[in-house]
């Protein structure tokens, strides 16, 4: 969370074009849409030890959030969890990973080419940071209103907005932002989930399509989170 999340990355390892690479290899060019005009899509499940609680829901939503995009996918949920096991296999047995699914346009000018969409899978070491807590306040910068911005996908175009937020709150010495959505109501931290426990109840900020909730069950899934 803030400066105690930041990822610490260790080894890394890519698919991408059916095979696997030890690092992180360049793979975009200038002019591909995905960097150009920004039709990134992403999400970022956990392995713990071997042990990948909801990878499967992440594997679906990163697929969603390519269709919100425009996107076309040839890859499926479970092949993606197939390849998320794949990766975690080349680990430690006790490695902290981050498994991030990722797809892109290739092709377009505006609206991206959906033939032309490429997918890429980037697994690294990540400890998670000791639980000592955060310090958060509330920032100016607002989620985006569903009808101004693509707001239900995991996008990366929705984060320079996170960013502004992120910096706002470090320069008065905070570690995250408290999120609003635009009719004033708590929607997140600037890029985690925000609930509250009080007298033994869980609660949690309305789902209205401006901010992400938790990815919905996939399913086509056959498997258990906690394989």
């Amino acid at each position: 969370m803030g400066k105690a999340y930041a990822h610490k990355q260790g080894r890394t390892v890519t698919f991408a074009d059916g095979e696997w690479t030890e690092g992180d290899p360049r793979l975009v060019r200038t002019r591909e849409h995905g960097f150009w005009l920004s039709s990134t899509v992403f999400d970022g499940a956990r392995a713990l030890a071997g042990k990948t609680p909801d990878l499967d829901l992440h594997c679906a939503r990163v697929i969603e959030s390519a269709r919100i995009m425009g996107l076309e996918t040839a890859i499926t949920t479970d092949e993606i969890v197939a390849l998320s096991r794949e990766a975690i296999a080349k680990f430690d047995d006790d490695a902290e990973s981050y498994i991030s699914p990722m797809f892109f346009a290739e092709e377009g000018f505006i609206v991206p080419d959906p033939a032309s969409t490429r997918f890429v899978l980037s697994v690294f070491e990540a400890p998670l940071p000791e639980p000592k807590g955060f310090s958060a306040c509330s920032t100016r910068y607002q989620r985006p209103a569903r009808d101004m911005a693509p707001t239900q996908a995991k996008a990366s175009r929705l984060y320079p907005n996170v960013a502004r937020g992120v910096r706002e709150v470090n320069a008065k010495g905070f570690d995250t932002g408290v999120v609003l959505d635009p009719n004033g109501n708590v929607a997140e931290f600037c890029y985690t989930n925000l609930f509250l426990a009080k007298d033994g109840v869980v609660h949690t900020p309305a789902i209205n399509g401006m901010f992400l909730s938790r990815p919905l069950r996939s399913p086509n899934f056959a498997g258990s989170w906690a394989d």
